[in-house]
Order: structure tokens, then C-alpha cells, then sequence
């Protein structure tokens, strides 16, 4: 397969609510998945269980999907596994991730969704939509047109403020 280039909207990346969210031990949390979706691979076919199940029940179906532990996930960003519940919770709450909770002989399995893709795989029009991308951009998107000394700072980060509120307030961020 050849490799496709990934579309992502990134207008927001100077908006002042991503870069304190970017911050944020959520937007670790977020990355460290984000980092694990099983996407089309040579690997997949004939790797474990989980990366196998995720490519056939998700991946083909147009969602990007990963699995990771919660203990192994905690572990790694060395923190508490109930703290890592309460992340992930809060990525969900906010519309970043969609929890997956599926049974299996092993016990329940979390699967975290972090978008959907569409187009032709190996093609250029492959594209992927993260929801966070979507979340962030939105306001930022209403109007194509804007320049970046006309964006409204203030009004954004208002409505953003309200959709996440205390989210952050564990957190000390500089103004």
C-alpha cells in the first residue's frame, strides 16, 4: 500500500483553548491513543488478537479505533489507573473519543474511537476525521475567510470555556 497523505484541519492550533488543552494531562492521555489506532498495515493481518479484531470490526467499517489497557496505559504516563479512567471519561464527556465496551472470555474490553476515514485506502482521497480536529476547528471554520488578525479570541475561547468547563481545573495554566 502507499502511503497517504493525512488531511488534517489545523487552524486552530494558535487558538489559546487548544494550546491550553495541548497542555493538559487529558491531551496526553489523547496522544498516547491517538498514537495507537490500528489503521490498514501488512502487520495487522497477521498480528494479535486485538490489532486483528480492531481491522476487521472497525478499521474496514471506517472508524479509527484503538485499544490499550488502562493498568499498562497508567504505567506508562506513570500515573494512577483510576486517574486514567477519569481522563478517559473526560475525553469522551468533551466528544474527543467514544468509549467501546465490548465482552469477551477475558473479561469487558475498552476500545476508544478517535474518528472516522473515508475516500480509498493507498489513494489520495483517503482522508480521516479526528473529532478533536473538528471540535477545535469549529468556530475557526464558520468562516474560511477569516485572517488571523480578524478572529475573534475572545468569543471563542468564551464558548470554549463553556463546553469545557472544569476540565482544567486541576490544572495551573498561565494566562
Amino acid at each position: 500500500m502507499s502511503e497517504s497523505h493525512i488531511r488534517i484541519k489545523n487552524e486552530y492550533f494558535r487558538n489559546p483553548e487548544y494550546i491550553k488543552f495541548d497542555k493538559s494531562v487529558q491531551s496526553t492521555v489523547y496522544r498516547f491513543l491517538q498514537a495507537a489506532i490500528v489503521r490498514e498495515s501488512k502487520e495487522v493481518k497477521n498480528y494479535t488478537y486485538g490489532a486483528k479484531y480492531i481491522y476487521n470490526e472497525h478499521f474496514l467499517k471506517g472508524r479509527l479505533v484503538c485499544r490499550y489497557g488502562q493498568k499498562k496505559m497508567a504505567k506508562y504516563l506513570q500515573t494512577s489507573q483510576g486517574r486514567v479512567n477519569s481522563y478517559l471519561h473526560e475525553l469522551e464527556k468533551y466528544g474527543f473519543i467514544k468509549i467501546i465496551k465490548t465482552e469477551s472470555p477475558f473479561g469487558e474490553l475498552c476500545f476508544y474511537q478517535l474518528g472516522t476515514w473515508g475516500g480509498d485506502l493507498g489513494k489520495k482521497t483517503y482522508y480521516e476525521i479526528i473529532w478533536l480536529d473538528d471540535i477545535f476547528s469549529e468556530s475557526i471554520l464558520k468562516n474560511k475567510n477569516t485572517k488571523e488578525d480578524d478572529y475573534d479570541y475572545a468569543a471563542d475561547k468564551k464558548r470554549l470555556d463553556a463546553k469545557f468547563e472544569g476540565v482544567y481545573d486541576e490544572f495551573d495554566f498561565p494566562e
